[in-house]
């Protein structure tokens, strides 16, 4: 549906320019600020995305678990392969859940 393709997109998005997901806030100058935002830059926001999915699955509710598995298949189809490698265990994790 509609929201599977926006999160298609999106996670191609944020794959390929992962500094716009983060607040640079400009008033941070100094040490500390400069530490912060090193660390915001080295965060992964597909990470994020493909955790909260993952998270989205562990309850026994087959509705849900079968949009994340769809939306799963999306990402599979439509990313670059080398792209989904880091989340491969995020992915397989809720399917296993819900074969057993």
């Amino acid at each position: 549906t509609i929201a599977i393709k926006t999160i298609s997109w999106v996670f191609r998005a944020m794959k390929q320019h992962p500094n716009i997901c983060y607040d640079v806030d400009e008033s941070n100058k100094g040490d500390s600020g400069e530490e912060e935002n090193a660390l915001a830059r080295s965060k992964d926001p597909c990470l994020w995305l493909m955790t909260r999915l993952s998270n989205i699955a562990k309850p026994k509710d087959i509705h849900r678990r079968e949009s994340v598995f769809k939306c799963f298949a999306a990402l599979c189809t439509s990313c670059n392969p080398d792209d989904l490698i880091p989340y491969l265990e995020l992915m397989i994790d809720p399917i296993d859940r819900a074969i057993r």
